[in-house]
């Protein structure tokens, strides 16, 4: 008569223990890979929002105003930062999102809402960007950013300094884990001459 013997519970935690390295093994590049895609899916987020600020600056002879209470619309007279004001620029409330549903923000020059365009162009607040080691990006007037679109990442913070309303944007790699600062914030500026060169080919200046 034969037995029939089962597994002892050492040998049902060293399988469980392979299974759990071996699962391990498959979620750490799905994980990566889904990450990338929501980084990937903001950055085209942020370009459609730029490519839109120049078609309402082409028609206006301005950009529009931050949205200071969510419904979309832009809220004039406003200075410093906003979020992107997706009605007044004829855009879904999803397509003014990142990836991880959180609102566009954005902060336009002063100098380039509410009214048309000066000449010569001019910055008045002088907003920049530099990198995590806080070497500048951009130049200051009259060369400093038309306007900064910001995405504020998956928890929904403003990182190295991007918190606070002072003109000075951080931009770099996102890094999440594993790093000496935690950093998830996607930035672009919107350059103050590629403004002036969409109004002049449209005949808006100066």
């Amino acid at each position: 008569m034969s037995s029939v013997r089962g597994f002892s519970l050492l040998e049902m935690a060293v399988v469980l223990v392979v299974i759990g390295l071996a699962l391990g093994g498959l979620l750490a590049p799905l994980g990566a890979s889904v990450q990338q895609r929501r980084l990937d899916a903001t950055e085209a987020a942020l370009a459609l929002a730029a490519e839109v600020l120049s078609g309402y600056a082409v028609i206006h002879g301005r950009l529009p105003c931050p949205d200071a209470d969510a419904d979309g619309d832009e809220d004039c007279p406003l200075s410093g930062e906003g979020t992107l004001p997706w009605r007044t620029l004829g855009l879904t409330r999803a397509q003014a999102r990142d990836a991880w549903h959180n609102p566009l923000r954005y902060r336009p020059d002063a100098a380039f809402v509410g009214t048309a365009v000066a000449d010569p162009p001019a910055t008045i607040d002088g907003l920049r960007l530099a990198d995590m080691a806080g070497q500048p990006l951009t130049a200051l007037n009259p060369a400093a950013p038309a306007a900064v679109l910001l995405s504020r990442g998956a928890d929904g913070l403003g990182n190295a300094g991007n918190d606070t309303d002072d003109g000075r944007y951080t931009q770099g790699p996102p890094c999440t884990s594993g790093c000496a600062v935690y950093f998830d914030d996607q930035v672009t500026a919107y350059s103050t001459y590629l403004l002036i060169a969409r109004l002049a080919a449209a005949g808006r200046w100066p």
